[in-house]
């Protein structure tokens, strides 16, 4: 089982069960342009953040890790928009931690999970049990492999 109980994602920060900083899951995304002081661009949309919103306890797509002014206000396919209230000094190529807010569903989106420890990048782990293929029979019924027969 992976998800919620085992990484944890922006509700349970929310509930005030664990800080955000000891959710196991978050996307590492660089800041890609300023369009406005008061906003950037994410190189992290909807294909690796997932477009939920689970509760209104947890406004945004996300939390960013170590920046509570800052809110991913919302995703298209390949980039986010992340808002402040004023100004901002966050620059263009500033790597962002975004908790997700369904770990679950993010976790789904990517093929490997990058481990950091002490600050580094370490392991990387397959994300096996993404995708409908994992959950499939074996071997494939035979009307599956065949529906033309």
């Amino acid at each position: 089982m992976v998800g919620h109980p085992h990484l944890d994602e922006v509700v349970t920060p929310a509930l005030g069960v664990v800080a955000l900083e000891r959710c196991a899951l978050s996307v590492l995304t660089t800041v890609t342009s300023r369009p406005a002081d008061d906003r950037l661009i994410v190189d992290a949309g909807s294909k690796a953040l997932a477009a939920e919103r689970l509760t209104t306890l947890t406004p945004g797509f996300g939390r960013v890790v170590d920046r509570p002014e800052l809110t991913v206000a919302r995703l298209y396919e390949e980039q986010g928009i992340v808002t402040s209230a004023g100004p901002c000094e966050v620059p263009t190529g500033a790597r962002l931690r975004v908790v997700p807010n369904h770990a679950c569903t993010a976790a789904n989106l990517h093929d490997r999970m990058l481990v950091e420890e002490d600050g580094a990048l370490g392991d990387s782990w397959p994300v096996s049990f993404r995708g409908w293929r994992s959950l499939r029979c074996d071997p494939e019924p035979a009307e599956l492999a065949n529906p033309g027969a």
